[in-house]
């Protein structure tokens, strides 16, 4: 998309845009509705203990030189299995970065309250265009139920058998 780049190392993935986005998010930091030219992904080590993981967001943003306010997520996953996609639909441009690790598979309603386990999908969806604030929910519900059904298509299940929904940790 014109104007928004993403790159990532070992460390961070980090999505930087000219213009500022309009987001809504489940992230560690800048969850909810805001405006930000930048949403990082950063990668912990597989025994991180989350004491406080918005410092740990907000250490690595200013590390980077990211402006603030940033949307910020989590992964123990290796960075070097993002998988990124973008899709042109007559004038509608829309772009997905994926970080899926499954660990800590769960079944949502059914599983029992996880803890800090490795494994996170972290799900990064631009839109190219003007999106009302429903229709962003509404993409966060449709982002939901596609990485359900890969899950399911997978076969993945939670320790106890159970069709897994996703991980603990989950972010849009």
């Amino acid at each position: 998309i014109p104007g928004i780049e993403a790159h990532s190392d070992a460390a961070a993935l980090v999505v930087a845009s000219e213009r500022p986005l309009t987001v809504v998010s489940s992230a560690v930091a800048g969850g909810g509705f805001m405006t930000t030219h930048h949403i990082l992904v950063l990668h912990v080590p597989a025994v991180y203990r989350g004491e406080d993981p918005a410092r740990d967001l907000a250490d690595a943003a200013g590390v980077r030189s990211l402006r603030s306010p940033f949307v910020g997520l989590m992964t123990a996953v290796s960075l070097e299995t993002a998988r990124s996609v973008t899709l042109r639909e007559r004038g509608l441009v829309v772009a997905a970065i994926v970080t899926a690790g499954v660990s800590n598979a769960v079944a949502a309603g059914v599983s029992e309250p996880a803890g800090n386990q490795p494994g996170t999908i972290n799900i990064i969806v631009i839109v190219d265009g003007a999106v009302s604030p429903a229709a962003m929910v509404n993409l966060v519900i449709t982002a939901t139920e596609a990485k359900t059904d890969v899950l399911a298509e997978a076969g993945i299940r939670t320790p106890q058998g159970h069709r897994a929904t996703g991980t603990s940790t989950d972010a849009v």
